[in-house]
């Protein structure tokens, strides 16, 4: 009885699932870098978007289409992105996406985790250039009365701020590098 009163009471909390999959872009735009390599100028292409993580039933949905299509945006505002035939496809993965149960609840503001792994490979030889597991997040504070309005706020926020972390990656490294880092970004 008391499990069925606190789903229900999460339900309430966070309304309809359904209305959360309308995630926006997320165009991230990260700084220009002084001598920044030209390496990958007009040259990475998005491949579909995978997502492994499940969004947790009072969170929001991340849609693989929409997360491609700002990951596009992205790129093609730093002018790394490329119509045509790609030097570089990049690959990403969500593995994972965290939410405190207990602020729903409990508190009014939310906090939602993003880890997404990055894969920047070379289109002729297939060698991987970069293979980097970013974890960012985001907290909302109490702006927006519905629990879902906020979830999906921070939701958008952690992925954009995800995002802008491998644009920096893509912009302060060359081609063939050997990092295999994972970059945590976040309120703290």
């Amino acid at each position: 009885m008391c499990r069925t009163s606190l789903a229900f009471l999460v339900f309430l909390l966070t309304g309809c699932s359904a209305e959360q999959a309308r995630m926006p872009l997320m165009v991230a735009q990260a700084p220009t870098i002084p001598g920044e390599p030209a390496s990958y100028r007009g040259a990475i292409s998005v491949e579909p978007v995978e997502v492994r993580a499940l969004a947790p039933p009072w969170g929001s949905e991340i849609s693989p289409r929409i997360l491609k299509e700002a990951l596009t945006n992205s790129l093609a505002v730093r002018g790394l992105f490329v119509y045509g035939e790609p030097s570089y496809r990049l690959f990403a993965t969500v593995e994972d996406v965290q939410q405190k149960l207990d602020e729903l609840i409990l508190g009014l503001d939310i906090t939602v985790f993003i880890e997404m792994n990055y894969r920047l490979i070379e289109s002729d030889t297939g060698a991987e250039i970069i293979n980097e597991t970013i974890i960012t997040s985001s907290k909302q504070p109490f702006r927006y009365l519905s629990a879902a309005e906020r979830t999906q706020a921070a939701t958008e926020e952690a992925i954009k701020e995800n995002i802008e972390s491998i644009l920096k990656k893509l912009v302060r490294s060359e081609p063939n590098s050997e990092d295999r880092d994972i970059v945590v970004a976040g309120p703290e």
